[in-house]
This record gives structure tokens, sequence and C-alpha cells, in this order.
């Protein structure tokens, strides 16, 4: 499902964005970061898609996207590797993840906090 089918999904009252703890980090602009995703899907041997993407629009434009991650479940807790490229824009970012089990949506999350990308100006040396 893309972007804008999940806002008009929401905007229709069929799916809401779930909120999840996260901390408030900082980051620089270009930068690789690895987030996981500890979760917990039984019965084992179903295929699962999750996304982990920053946007600055309510999650309706990807700024920076994992790409989707396919994994199998374990039906033990797991934890996925959501590796991902901070935008080179700075900005106050939000968190959003997409979840899909068999191919169907299953979840819509949105992070508690932020990603904060800092606008650094260089220095101005005079004499």
């Amino acid at each position: 499902m893309n972007n804008v089918k999940v806002a008009q999904a929401i905007q229709a009252g069929q799916v809401s964005r779930q909120p999840i703890e996260m901390e408030d980090p900082t980051f620089l602009p270009g930068s690789l970061h690895t987030a996981y995703a500890r979760m917990t899907v039984s019965p084992t041997g179903i295929s699962c898609t999750i996304e982990l993407y920053l946007s600055l629009d309510g999650g309706i434009t990807k700024k920076a996207t994992t790409t989707p991650i396919v994994f199998t479940s374990t039906g033990a807790i797991q934890d996925v590797t959501l590796p991902l490229t901070m935008p080179a824009v700075y900005g106050n970012y939000g968190v959003f993840v997409d979840f899909y089990v068999a191919g169907t949506l299953y979840g819509l999350y949105q992070a508690t906090a932020n990603v904060v990308i800092p606008s650094v100006t260089p220095p101005v040396i005079t004499w």
C-alpha cells in the first residue's frame, strides 16, 4: 500500500497509527544508523514485511526509508534490523513504521519522538 493510500485510509477512519516508544535522537545529515524492531509474530513461518521511514508531513512523503524489509516469523521474539541513511536536509522528522503480515497491512505506527537532523552553518572567522 503506498503512502497516499495509507493516508486516505487513515482519513476515512479505516486504520489509525498507533504510538510506539522511541528515544529522541539527533543524527548528522547523511549518516547511516540502524534501528531494531523487537517483535513477536506467531505462528512460525509467516512472511512479514516492515518498513521504517522518516517524514516531515505526517508520513505522506518518505524523506528517508529502509525500503520494505521482508522476514519470516519464528514464533519467538525477533529483532529485525532496519538500516537507514539519514536525510541530507535538516529538520524534525517524524518516525513511521508500516507492518504487513502475509501481504496484508497489519499495523501503522508512529514513534512518540522525532529524529532531529540539525542545521549547522560554518563558523565565520574574522581577524
